[in-house]
């Protein structure tokens, strides 16, 4: 696993390097959507890239976590930019060609090398901070990724539409090397500070038990809500493309409003922070997502297509963050690496295997019955989620006290982390984590 070190890290760099590699991710992904569709007419073999880049990221990021291997989040970061910078400049003077082919082998490089990376910026987050105050920044962490997407994909819209797709890629290029250099400006982190692992495992109590079975349930209804949202990605180039006979610049529009809604994600974790019980949190969300996608299936025109855009990419944001945050603040730190890889890698299968499919049947039917069956199939899943999650919350009242619960292995006394899990998903009655203890 990546190292996390001891000694705090100010957010301002971290945020900068993230930011710029966001950006730059966002833009290429804007680039490739468009240009595959333009090189190919297939709506299936464009959302192929999606599926490709998804996996490569998943796959990489849960290996490498699985494997736990001591590397500097600094090191990887640095490395990944590089990397990134070169293989995306190599595409943009293969550019001319419009083959698939270079096309699709920079965007699975590309996807392994962030994959090798996610962990590292929760671990840089994590450098010295009590699960209080992780929790406090981790909404602002992800908001300001959120945002730097936005940027990314209006501004190579923009970039591309005056100054043509090979000039655009290569400050793709250059984008991506500034930020992995930024790293550079990171602490170093002590051989000390890398846990070892655990040599013996203590048997799970009944409360680990039960975070262990809730975070495995919601992480399967989230894949499945993943697999009905994934034609966001597979038909928004069609619709940009034929549907208003635009180019990559309207491309970049309709992602830039998904991720716009994104931004908003803050609203939820806000509303966590202050108790709001999260059948609110996860139903208000989904109700304006599936309205919106009503809209859109009975209006088709640019205004319903906008607001479909922005609902969306508010929902997915605020349900991933709630859970992120759920994995980030309850787990001991030699543990949360592999979990966040693992959250990475179900949310990325799913989105995947839902982009090529999605583009496959948009080639086949029109996008306001894509709409109607993503719909109704969201409808279910999310009574499931809700209903599921009830259940489970549910099960706290029974289970004793959970402050007297304590994680031997690791040590990391449990009190406060359960009380945070009950203020984030509303089952506390209100009262904010006010302590965090953390003993080695």
């Amino acid at each position: 696993m990546i190292g996390a070190g001891s000694r705090a890290i100010g957010l301002a760099r971290p945020l900068l390097a993230r930011g710029l590699i966001a950006a730059a991710t966002a833009a290429f992904a804007t680039m490739w959507r468009y240009a595959g569709f333009a090189f190919t007419n297939s709506a299936f073999l464009t959302g192929l890239l999606d599926t490709a880049y998804t996996l490569a990221f998943a796959i990489a990021s849960y290996w490498l976590t699985i494997r736990r291997a001591p590397l500097s989040g600094r090191t990887v970061i640095v490395a990944s930019g590089l990397i990134s910078a070169a293989v995306i400049m190599v595409m943009a003077l293969l550019t001319p060609l419009h083959a698939y082919l270079w096309l699709l082998l920079p965007t699975v490089v590309v996807g392994v090398v962030l994959g090798v990376i996610y962990p590292a910026w929760y671990s840089q987050l994590r450098r010295g901070r009590d699960s209080n105050e992780l929790y406090r920044q981790l909404g602002p962490y992800e908001a300001v990724r959120v945002v730097a997407i936005l940027i990314g994909t209006a501004g190579i819209g923009l970039v591309a539409h005056v100054l043509g797709l090979e000039p655009a890629t290569l400050m793709i290029a250059a984008v991506f090397a500034v930020g992995g250099s930024v790293a550079l400006t990171f602490p170093r982190s002590d051989p000390d500070d890398i846990p070892a692992p655990q040599q013996t495992e203590t048997p799970p109590r009944p409360a680990d038990r039960e975070i262990d079975h809730r975070v495995r349930l919601l992480f399967g209804l989230l894949a499945a809500l993943q697999l009905m949202l994934a034609p966001i990605v597979a038909v928004t180039p069609v619709l940009a493309v034929e549907g208003i006979d635009g180019g990559v610049a309207h491309v970049g529009l309709l992602f830039d409003l998904y991720s716009a809604g994104g931004v908003l994600q803050f609203v939820t974790t806000r509303a966590a922070a202050h108790g709001i019980g999260v059948r609110v949190l996860v139903s208000a969300p989904l109700a304006l997502m599936l309205g919106s996608a009503t809209a859109a299936s009975v209006l088709d025109d640019m205004v319903s297509a906008a607001f479909l855009m922005v609902s969306f990419g508010f929902g997915v944001a605020s349900i991933g963050t709630l859970i992120n945050a759920e994995i980030q603040s309850s787990v001991h730190e030699s543990e949360r690496d592999q979990h966040v890889a693992t959250f990475a890698l179900i949310l990325s299968v799913a989105f995947a295997v839902g982009s090529g499919l999605w583009g496959l049947a948009a080639d086949f039917l029109p996008v306001p019955t894509i709409a109607i069956i993503t719909t109704v199939s969201t409808a279910v899943i999310a009574a499931l989620l809700l209903v599921s999650w009830r259940r489970v919350s549910g099960r706290w009242s029974k289970s004793g006290d959970p402050g007297r619960c304590t994680r031997e292995a690791g040590g990391i006394v449990s009190a406060a982390t359960y009380r945070l899990k009950r203020t984030v998903f509303g089952w506390h009655g209100g009262r904010k984590l006010t302590t965090a203890t953390f003993v080695g």
